[in-house]
């Protein structure tokens, strides 16, 4: 990286860091949002900064990011590995135990985490950032489907 890169970012570190990363790549407001809700910025503390590798990692999540949008549906149906949000070493999506349809409603309104709807033999995923299903169709998701969230695996 040059020194003007890494002179842009001074003073700045973590998210601060990596939200002004990505708006100065072309990474939308509402791609931010996303990213945040699927916890980017959870673990990133203060360490990360504009140095070689804070300018390394945030190239990377950039370039998943910008990756990302040409993903459709059938490709996260057919092989999540594309998803920017993917991290299979520690998540997996884990049965819903207790949770009521309005609870996991508010949590999809609101952003809250990813999570996976088996409804009539079909995936669909909600709070990724394609083509999640509202209205009554999602009502009768929240009764009749069978719901998952993606969280620690541990």
């Amino acid at each position: 990286m040059s020194i003007e890169d890494m002179s842009r970012y001074e003073g700045i570190e973590g998210k601060e860091f990596l939200m002004q990363y990505f708006k100065d790549h072309g990474i939308t407001d509402e791609e931010i949002m996303l990213y945040k809700s699927w916890g980017g910025f959870d673990e990133l503390g203060r360490g990360i900064k504009g140095d070689d590798y804070g300018l390394s990692y945030a190239a990377s999540r950039v370039e998943k990011i910008i990756a990302y949008r040409d993903v459709t549906l059938e490709d996260l149906r057919k092989d999540i590995s594309v998803a920017p949000w993917l991290w299979p070493t520690t998540m997996s999506f884990c049965k819903i135990y207790g949770n009521a349809p309005d609870v996991i409603s508010d949590n999809i309104k609101n952003h809250c985490g990813i999570y996976l709807c088996i409804y009539h033999n079909e995936s669909y995923f909600f709070n990724v950032g394609k083509e999640e299903p509202t209205g009554p169709e999602l009502e009768e998701m929240l009764l009749a489907g069978h719901w998952l969230v993606y969280t620690y695996s541990d």
